[in-house]
């Protein structure tokens, strides 16, 4: 690491490389692999897709609040349905008119259950029904108040969900304020604004840099322009000190947990999993390797959300108490020191490899002997969905809407084969307490009462602990002083791209 710091020195003492202004380069820690909203899964797939192709709504806003986005007016007509009205000035980049015909059409082409779309099960439970070229009525059955909020999965041209390319996203058509260009041989993928404005980037580069070290010396020497939380955090004191680069910090949504595979013999012991939580030095962890850049979470909404539980504390770190847990569920230590053999399965990320192994160590401590699997990203994401992991660390980059809870902790949302892996419930959690509580918040009217529901419901989570919480990540850009205007939003999406401009 010495030796890394000491190149990225010289290299800026060297001076930054001006690289072409017209074009602004992101450099992305993986790269996206489908960015066509109906499929798109991955942090960046997301990313991406939001620029191309917005919803009805959105919710990247400073806030977090919903918006509207493509529709003009949204009005609740009771018992799970709502009137849309879409604006007269929507446009799709080819300069057709945006329709109700083109959302019923990207819907039904979600719920349709051939499809291989991670969102097939939500879609399922929305009719729509044309009321004119701009009107349609949405009704979701069983009526769910967060509907407003899933109203942001991008829009697609109903003429060109019907045609021959209908499956190859780089022809994939949207609303956004940019457009697919090209694709380069690297894995580049390049944007171009569908109305280029005064100071504007001619084009955006989103490169795919997987080494933390490739990635810093891009910025460095002014190859790469911009990245969001992809400089590792040890590594800031460095790049703060120089003219060159800017570095912003602010609050996330972000959470970092480890998923919990609750239909195993051992982890589906409550004080287990009470246990877990209790022997991972939270603190320690952020202090040694995220710099002091994250704060620990006592739950699944980040604090600065409405709905997030005041009263909720987070688990400290008390190995003795855990191993009082882990005695109680009849998990002695054997000759060897361990009471249990678990793996961590995490990405092949450098600094998640480390925490994920810093928490092996943790465990290892009390007697869960553990050890650390790293894949690459395609083969991690397939074991969550197929629930083959024992342990997982990874991130939800965005808690918003607590509609999520459903998506994530609900028996209906375990993803299956039959239900085409659709669902977030990776480690198959089933608590019928739980289920009738996230029904019983959704259901819930008013905002006092939605307010005392979802704290209901938080507290169950944080004594059944089907993930252990672990931290909220800040959000930490850094990108080159050439250009401004790039404000990070909480959720980590990079719709502050479109306002973002030339230094004069």
């Amino acid at each position: 690491m010495r030796l890394c710091v000491a190149l990225l020195l010289a290299l800026l003492s060297a001076g930054c490389a001006e690289g072409p202004r017209e074009r602004l380069v992101v450099a992305l820690e993986a790269a996206p692999k489908n960015i066509d909203p109906r499929f798109a899964a991955s942090d960046y797939d997301g990313k991406l897709s939001r620029l191309l192709f917005p919803g009805l709504t959105t919710n990247d806003t400073p806030s977090g609040e919903t918006e509207l986005d493509l529709a003009a007016s949204i009005d609740d007509e009771g018992s799970g349905s709502l009137r849309i009205e879409l604006r007269a000035d929507a446009r799709f980049s080819d300069g057709s008119p945006v329709l109700a015909a083109d959302v019923a059409a990207t819907y039904a082409s979600m719920a349709d259950p051939a499809s291989p779309s991670p969102y097939r099960a939500l879609f399922s439970t929305i009719s729509t029904e044309l009321l004119g070229p701009r009107s349609l009525r949405l009704t979701a059955n069983p009526a769910k108040p967060s509907l407003r909020y899933d109203l942001e999965m991008g829009i697609l041209p109903a003429a060109w969900l019907r045609s021959p390319g209908a499956d190859k996203a780089e022809a994939a058509i949207g609303a956004g304020d940019w457009r697919l260009a090209r694709k380069e041989r690297d894995g580049t993928i390049v944007f171009a604004p569908v109305a280029p404005r005064p100071g504007q980037p001619a084009e955006l580069w989103f490169q795919p840099m997987v080494d933390d070290n490739a990635r810093l010396f891009a910025l460095a020497t002014g190859r790469v322009d911009l990245v969001q939380n992809a400089v590792p955090p040890n590594l800031l004191s460095v790049v703060r000190g120089y003219d060159s680069l800017a570095v912003e910090q602010s609050d996330s949504f972000k959470l970092t947990y480890m998923a919990i595979a609750t239909k195993h013999p051992t982890l589906g012991d409550r004080r287990v999993r009470q246990a877990i939580s209790l022997a991972i030095n939270r603190q320690g962890i952020i202090d040694t390797r995220l710099a002091g850049t994250a704060k620990v979470a006592d739950g699944f909404l980040p604090p600065r959300n409405a709905l997030h539980d005041p009263s909720l504390r987070p688990l400290g770190f008390d190995p003795a108490q855990a191993s009082r847990l882990l005695d109680e569920a009849s998990l002695p230590k054997a000759a060897d020191g361990c009471r249990a053999h678990l793996t961590i399965k995490t990405s092949t990320n450098k600094l998640r490899r480390s925490i994920a192994t810093l928490i092996a160590a943790d465990l290892t401590r009390v007697g869960l002997c553990t050890e650390v699997q790293s894949l690459e990203w395609g083969t991690f994401f397939d074991d969550l969905k197929r629930g083959n992991f024992e342990l997982a660390t990874l991130q939800w980059p965005s808690v918003q809407e607590p509609g999520i809870f459903r998506w994530v902790f609900h028996s209906a949302s375990i993803p299956t084969e039959a239900n085409g892996w659709s669902g977030a419930n990776r480690g198959r959690f089933v608590d019928p307490e739980t289920d009738r509580l996230i029904e019983a918040a959704e259901a819930a009217q008013t905002p006092d009462a939605r307010r005392s529901a979802y704290a209901v419901l938080q507290q169950r989570l944080a004594t059944e602990l089907p993930y252990a919480f672990l931290w909220n990540e800040d959000n930490i850009v850094v990108h080159n002083r050439r250009w401004s205007g790039f404000n990070a939003l909480p959720n980590g999406r990079l719709q502050a791209l479109s306002k973002v401009r030339a230094t004069p």
